[in-house]
């Protein structure tokens, strides 16, 4: 089996997948991909080694069980739309939203806290995965999509990037219920343990 389904309900998943090795032989260190899926869709959400795919996914789901992943006051718009901001290297916009250490110095945007996943290129679209609490208290997966910056020098790349941001929002929200995300941790927390044993024996061998 080189894959492992995270349910949502009988339609909807996110799915963890391994291209070659079983799961059961996937080491911390092993690159693995995480799916959305619906019904018979399945869209690329985030891409990364085993350790931080699911270490990350751990670390958002304690917070949100929680309720400790509130949106920032700072957060106005969904943050695929700041996140997209950044890249583009908005300053005036960044000093807005970036948290500032004790020598009022910035240290980091304070929507990096709700990344969960992002996707690499080639992989297209650019996607970014964020988990929050609303304010119900609801638990919220979104999934939004970023820019495609070229590294070729285009004139055009900004009026392309302004047409992209005029009408931005998620490509998609998901109500997490407390249950749900009790599962999800329970499953994150035995598939760590597999990749932390078989990344032991690797050490062992090499």
């Amino acid at each position: 089996m080189n894959k492992i389904l995270f349910k949502l309900n009988e339609r909807k998943s996110l799915c963890l997948i391994s291209s070659t090795l079983p799961i059961e032989q996937v080491y911390l260190c092993y690159d693995l991909k995480m799916y959305w899926v619906d019904n018979n869709d399945m869209d690329l959400i985030g891409q990364d080694s085993a350790g931080e795919l699911i270490e990350q996914f751990e670390r958002v789901l304690y917070a949100a069980l929680d309720q400790k992943l509130i949106l920032d006051k700072s957060i106005r718009k969904n943050l695929g739309y700041y996140w997209n901001e950044i890249f583009a290297d908005r300053e005036s916009f960044v000093d807005l939203v970036y948290d500032l250490n004790v020598f009022g110095s910035p240290v980091g945007w304070v929507g990096s806290k709700y990344l969960v996943w992002s996707t690499q290129a080639p992989s297209y679209p650019l996607i970014s995965t964020w988990m929050y609490n609303d304010m119900n208290g609801n638990i919220v997966l979104e999934v939004s999509e970023m820019f495609a910056w070229s590294k070729e020098e285009d004139v055009d790349q900004n009026n392309k990037y302004a047409v992209f941001l005029k009408n931005y929002k998620p490509l998609f929200k998901e109500i997490i219920s407390q249950r749900i995300a009790q599962q999800w941790l329970h499953q994150v927390q035995e598939l760590y343990a597999v990749f932390y044993k078989n990344e032991q024996k690797c050490r062992i061998l090499f």
